[in-house]
C-alpha cells in the first residue's frame, strides 16, 4: 500500500476497554468512535486483562491482554 492512502495507527493504553470503570467506558466510547470513521488502524493495549478472557475477541480492533 503506498504512503499515501496508509492509515494512521493508534495504540490505546489503558484499562480494558470491556470492564465496567469510568476510565473503561471512556477507552470504549473513543476507540469505537475512532474505529468507525475508518480512517485509522486500532490496537489496544488492555490493562487488567488475561489472555483468557473471552471479551478479547469482542472488540473489532486487536486488543494485546497484560496483567499486573
Amino acid at each position: 500500500m503506498s504512503e499515501k492512502f496508509r492509515k494512521l495507527r493508534i495504540l490505546w493504553c489503558g484499562e480494558a476497554s470491556f470492564l465496567h470503570t469510568g476510565y473503561a467506558v471512556y477507552a470504549k466510547e473513543v476507540l469505537t468512535r475512532l474505529y468507525n470513521t475508518g480512517k485509522y488502524k486500532i490496537a489496544e493495549m488492555a490493562c487488567y486483562a488475561s489472555h483468557d478472557n473471552p471479551n478479547i475477541n469482542q472488540a473489532p480492533w486487536r486488543v494485546y491482554p497484560t496483567m499486573p
